[in-house]
């Protein structure tokens, strides 16, 4: 009976809610704590047992870690932490559960400045993220949603990368309760979460928010980060940068 019931809790309670904001603070502070820590020659494991300790620390059950760095970011997708070292750069990806809930966000940390290649896309890949959250709206079907990111990514330059890794779609009770396609006909509902995950061949953009009337809201959003500032159907959203150590 999944299927019946799974629908029941898209849209979530007040005290729902309020759970929900004390786990994304705090699993955005389990990665901006790691992120401002790490440092060059540490391997894609060393990493990952911190972010998984300083996620535990604050009473969060990690149920996904990734860390990739260097190469293997643009390599892999979903990047299972090995020993490489770090050099350069590094991806750091947390999926997290507190109370049955789950949060998902990502955030890139690199040792020196970005080439101006991996500024433009990662630029491109907030505006894609952007607009994925952007068309997230009560009422609306998860493919147009879906449709309007695949225009994003057109835009770019770039329309194929969303074939290379799933999009991401509502989440909650699950990281994520369906993955979304551009033929999903179920519909946003109010207050109910979501986590799209862009990414572009080297980069990548990831935080969990909550639908609202008034304007979505990100329970992950990035704290005293560098962030971008950019555009998508005529408002101006803030995601996070590549931080600069």
């Amino acid at each position: 009976m999944a299927a019946e019931i799974a629908p029941l809790r898209y849209s979530l309670l007040p005290s729902e809610v309020e759970r929900y904001q004390s786990a994304g603070r705090d699993a955005e502070e389990a990665v901006r704590s790691v992120a401002l820590t790490v440092s060059r020659g540490q391997s894609e494991n060393q990493v990952a047992q911190a972010l998984m300790a300083a996620a535990q620390e604050r009473g969060l059950w990690v149920v996904v870690c990734l860390v990739a760095a260097d190469e293997r970011i643009a390599l892999y997708r979903h990047p299972l932490p090995t020993d490489r070292r770090i050099e350069r750069i590094a991806m750091l990806v947390l999926g997290a559960e507190r109370h049955g809930l789950y949060v998902s966000l990502s955030r890139l940390v690199s040792f020196g400045p970005l080439s101006g290649e991996l500024k433009a896309r990662h630029l491109a890949v907030c505006r894609v993220d952007a607009a994925f959250n952007h068309g997230t709206v009560g009422g609306r079907t998860w493919g147009d949603v879906f449709r309007e990111g695949m225009a994003a990514y057109a835009r770019e330059g770039l329309p194929d990368e969303w074939k290379l890794h799933h999009q991401g779609g509502p989440a909650g009770y699950q990281p994520r309760e369906f993955k979304v396609t551009p033929a999903e006909t179920r519909r946003v509902v109010e207050n109910q979460p979501a986590a799209w995950n862009p990414s572009i061949t080297g980069t990548k953009c990831e935080d969990t928010m909550l639908v609202q009337t008034g304007g979505n809201v990100f329970l992950t959003a990035a704290r005293d980060w560098p962030m971008l500032c950019v555009e998508a159907g005529g408002k101006e959203y803030l995601r996070p940068d590549i931080l600069i150590r």
